[in-house]
């Protein structure tokens, strides 16, 4: 009786049930320490991914684009062609005490088209130098991967451009697209942008868009057949634009400007 008696007066004791249950722990510790010793492929990874985040993003800011070009001959003309195209900024913030290593950036593309209305450009093909290069036939669902070397300092914020266009593009032909960016460490953990919708003119943007001016104020040797056909395909592209632009955070100011420019030009069909 005298035992029991004192077997309970043990477990009345604060002390003592704080002694056992620390006891307890620390056997756990000991035991999943000297699993993870034996078998370290199965010991949990600490979340790195959140030791990095995303300050700021847009669409607003430029960038020179230099073009290769190619005439219809086969005569290439290295850096022939420049303009300015928007490009994708996004500013990281590393929190943690390591540094931040980023080594592929990933375009996965919802909508890729190419206005396949007559336009205003000449002849000849472009090769921008664009940072993520689309392939001509690429459609949705498509990736686009682009191998990089970003390293994020610990406690350091950076910031790193994206320009996105056609590997190749006919003359003055305009490129649409809406994609989203992937940026993925060396640890496997990513990153993923808003998306984003852009018109890619590849020069002037006047020059992509005389043919959609043309087909609204026609010259008199036009048939009506032409000229019916070619108002059409200019207002559907104005349709996509504004689809584009409805179902993207992030909108280029070019796509803006095409849209502007395309409902300014049907509003003023003359036939």
């Amino acid at each position: 009786m005298e035992s029991q008696e004192g077997s309970k007066e043990f477990w009345r004791r604060p002390q003592a049930v704080v002694a056992v249950i620390g006891g307890a722990l620390a056997i756990v510790a000991a035991v999943l320490t000297m699993f993870f010793d034996l078998f370290p492929d199965l010991k949990p990874e600490p979340d790195k991914a959140a030791d990095v985040e995303i300050a700021h993003v847009d669409f607003d800011q430029e960038e020179n684009i230099r073009a290769d070009r190619e005439s219809n001959m086969g005569d290439v003309t290295k850096g022939a062609e420049a303009w300015k195209s928007s490009v994708v900024t996004v500013s990281l913030r590393n929190n943690g005490d390591n540094p931040a290593l980023f080594t592929m950036a990933t375009v996965k593309i919802s909508h890729a088209s190419r206005i396949d209305c007559i336009t205003g450009g000449g002849d000849g093909v472009l090769r921008g130098q664009y940072r993520i290069k689309v392939p001509v036939n690429a459609k949705s669902g498509d990736a686009v991967e682009r191998k990089m070397r970003w390293n994020l300092p610990p406690h350091q914020l950076e910031t790193m451009a994206f320009s996105v266009g056609p590997a190749m593009s006919l003359d003055r032909r305009v490129d649409l697209y809406q994609f989203t960016i992937v940026l993925t460490r060396d640890d496997g953990s990513m990153l993923e942008l808003d998306s984003a919708s852009h018109a890619e003119f590849g020069g002037d943007v006047a020059d992509s868009l005389s043919g959609a001016e043309s087909a609204f104020d026609p010259a008199g040797t036009e048939s009506q057949e032409f000229i019916t056909q070619q108002q059409g395909c200019w207002k559907r592209e104005l349709e996509k634009a504004n689809q584009l632009i409805g179902s993207a955070k992030l909108v280029s100011p070019e796509l803006k400007d095409l849209r502007d420019r395309l409902s300014k030009i049907t509003k003023g069909a003359s036939r």
